[in-house]
């Protein structure tokens, strides 16, 4: 990592913000629990598209040889999320792979879609028999799942959802930092003017993708925790493996721990004297 000035006056909040990325631990930590939840989740994927098919959401014990008919409603609710943790398994691997091989606007265009499902899983937390609705909806109905209704019902940020848009969902004049060309014109002008500050795209790229990887498993787990009859039992050893790779990144990773305050303080302005983030001067 570069180091800092000496002196705590002379470091903006973006001079932190950039040293915080060059942590090598914390971006291979970040790495890894993106690559756990994307087996995870498609581990998920997989056994509930099986048993939602089959039935068996509501299904204690599937040893049992006789089980009553599944309630409709539920029964199509857990294939919508079956289907949804499909989607979402499918995304987050590919978005893996994007990034990976240096495409970073092809994967920032799936981390939006990504945004997408969490919104959706987050909805049917609020009422189940949403999913079933959502998973049936003919095109009119549909639109009662549009994103800008489902950021109302779960009170997410809209800023948040534009910016993914602009960057990497529609195409943005905003797209064009995250283009291959772009980026390497534009160290090439760095270098040619030794200029050496500037932050690692690809590192915040994978925070923020780190970030949505989080959530949307989080969305995912807590809502088959609360109406799947044997999700806890039949999938502990996935809850433990993210639970593990987690706690891990926030270990190594100090810019994930305080990314609230240290995200919103970059949004803000940049350019402030790090002291006025830290109170320092105090």
């Amino acid at each position: 990592m570069t180091d800092l000035p000496d002196h705590p006056s002379s470091v903006t909040i973006f001079d932190f913000f950039a040293y915080l990325t060059m942590d090598d631990d914390a971006a291979a930590a970040r790495e890894r629990f993106c690559e756990v939840v994307a087996k995870q989740i498609t581990n998920v994927a997989s056994w509930l598209g099986i048993d939602a098919w089959l039935g068996a959401g509501d299904v204690r014990d599937t040893a049992i040889g006789h089980q009553a008919e599944p309630d409709p409603v539920r029964h199509r609710s857990f294939v919508a999320v079956g289907l949804v943790a499909q989607i979402t398994s499918e995304l987050v691997s590919g978005a893996q792979l994007l990034f990976r091989n240096g495409n970073e606007y092809g994967a920032s265009a799936l981390v939006r879609q990504l945004i997408e499902c969490e919104y959706l899983l987050r909805a049917f937390c609020l009422n189940f028999a949403d999913a079933a609705r959502w998973h049936d909806a003919n095109d009119s109905e549909r639109w009662d799942f549009k994103p800008s209704k489902l950021r109302e019902v779960g009170g997410f940020d809209r800023k948040e959802y534009a910016n993914h848009c602009e960057a990497g969902g529609h195409p943005h004049p905003k797209g064009r930092q995250l283009l291959e060309l772009p980026r390497t014109v534009r160290a090439l002008q760095q270098a040619a003017a030794g200029d050496a500050r500037d932050l690692d795209t690809t590192r915040v790229l994978w925070l923020d993708f780190a970030f949505h990887c989080d959530r949307t498993w989080r969305a995912l787990a807590e809502l088959l925790s609360a109406e799947h009859a044997r999700f806890d039992r039949v999938r502990a050893e996935a809850i433990a493996a993210v639970a593990e790779s987690h706690d891990a990144w926030q270990e190594a990773d100090t810019l994930a721990r305080h990314a609230g305050r240290v995200l919103g303080a970059f949004d803000y302005d940049p350019t402030r004297p790090l002291s006025d983030l830290l109170d320092l001067d105090d």
